[in-house]
């Protein structure tokens, strides 16, 4: 809780942090008893990026997220957002280099083996974004409180009224993955491709080295962009792309050739591409923009089909 409130702060600072909580867990909620889906979506997009959307004609990259959510039922949508199903997925179009060692999954965390586990490892729920426990010492852990932790995610109850086919009725599973580290200690870098039509338009680098996130936002050209994503403020400092990073992108474009927009997170460790995950709905769709012309911009690149929906 402690933890939480200080990211809170350090990210939206003292007035956003409280309007934060404030449409979170008060305003939100009530309204998600009264509004209809639409309503509620547009009046949550209103509260985070201080505009209401346009479904009919939309325009901005937030305005086109929320469409998808709303009306898109692309049967691979439940595949790579299921972090376990995603797998085969990039198996059968990658190959299974590019995956993280799967050391155990199961919907039961009491069966989880620490004593045959390696010294390091990652404990994930196969569902959602923030699920995540990093072990660097299985020997120093709280192996009860990660249990508990475990239980809690798979306890967790989707709202089916507003969260669509997305999350509500996925089989809920805990997944243990070998943790990737370049050899020096430190998470490797983490390159977001945000792939149009087969095409990187963005290329959003991060980096949480001495526990404390950094990210540089790049164009297609690999030129760096003064602009600021949800607070994300802290920058890389002298930051280089690899040598190799034109094959992260191919990955990225194999990745997303079946989809009008992606994210596609991928690491490059001793010098291979390794596979993050694939996100529909980066930020939530609510991922506010300074200067806010950008979220057109973005939303540009994105031919959304409507008459689909």
């Amino acid at each position: 809780m402690v933890r939480s409130i200080r990211t809170g702060l350090r990210k939206d600072g003292p007035v956003g942090y409280i309007h934060s909580v404030t449409s979170n867990h008060i305003i939100l909620p009530i309204a998600s008893r009264f509004l209809s889906v639409a309503t509620y979506n547009s009046f949550e997009t209103f509260l985070s990026l201080g505009y209401w959307p346009s479904l009919r004609n939309p325009r901005t990259f937030n305005e086109k997220l929320l469409w998808r959510k709303l009306n898109d039922n692309n049967p691979l949508y439940p595949v790579v957002t299921d972090k376990y199903r995603v797998r085969n997925y990039v198996a059968a179009r990658i190959g299974t280099q590019v995956l993280t060692k799967l050391l155990y999954v199961t919907d039961d965390p009491t069966t989880i083996p620490f004593g045959t586990l390696p010294h390091s490892f990652v404990i994930k729920a196969n569902f959602g974004a923030g699920r995540n426990v990093f072990v660097r010492d299985k020997n120093t852990v709280d192996r009860a409180g990660i249990v508990s932790r475990c239980r809690a995610w798979l306890a967790e109850k989707g709202n089916s009224r507003l969260d669509k086919w997305k999350l509500h009725d996925m089989p809920r599973l805990v997944l243990v993955e070998e943790m990737l580290d370049c050899g020096d200690g430190e998470f490797p870098i983490d390159y977001k491709f945000y792939m149009f039509h087969g095409r990187t338009r963005m290329v959003e680098v991060a980096s949480d080295g001495n526990s404390k996130c950094r990210r540089n936002l790049y164009d297609e050209a690999g030129q760096l962009l003064d602009v600021v994503w949800n607070n994300r403020r802290e920058s890389l400092t002298d930051f280089q792309f690899p040598a190799r990073v034109g094959e992260l992108k191919r990955v990225a474009e194999t990745l997303a050739a079946d989809f009008d927009f992606v994210s596609v997170d991928l690491y490059m460790v001793n010098d291979a591409p390794m596979f993050g995950e694939i996100s529909l709905f980066p930020d939530g769709g609510l991922g506010r923009f300074v200067p806010r012309s950008f979220d057109t911009q973005l939303g540009s690149y994105w031919r959304l089909d409507t008459g689909k929906g």
